[in-house]
């Protein structure tokens, strides 16, 4: 397995560790399961200057948990027990509750991938 791919599977296993299960508010903790679940690790790919693996999730309310989001929301008519609710506009004041960043941002995850890295580097000089 790559260097950087090998990285990416620690860093996903630390989100969803220690920032998706943790107690709210702080961290997300699981509720459905459905954004844990949803991250993933991609190939590492070479492009321009280097190599790249992307960590992420295709989950659509990921980004508000990991920005936060202020501002309005038109909410759709809907039945609420035996009423109907009428479409409306309602104002949303969600706190950023970072999970994806703080794992990149992580000093023992980068130790982590530069070892990982070196050791890779050792393995090939050492080879010749």
């Amino acid at each position: 397995m790559p260097a950087l791919q090998e990285g990416a599977y620690n860093i996903q296993e630390w989100i969803m560790s220690r920032r998706l299960a943790g107690p709210r508010p702080t961290y997300l903790g699981v509720i459905t399961g459905n954004l844990s679940s949803s991250i993933a690790v991609g190939r590492t790919e070479k492009i321009t200057g280097g190599y790249e693996v992307k960590i992420g999730t295709n989950v659509v309310y990921a980004a508000i948990h990991e920005f936060g989001f202020k501002g309005p929301i038109d909410i759709k008519s809907f039945i609420r027990g035996t009423s109907r609710v009428s479409a409306h506009t309602r104002k949303m004041n969600m706190p950023a509750r970072p999970f994806m960043r703080p794992g990149l941002e992580d000093k023992e995850n980068q130790r982590f991938v530069l070892d990982r890295l070196q050791k890779r580097i050792e393995e090939a000089v050492n080879k010749q």
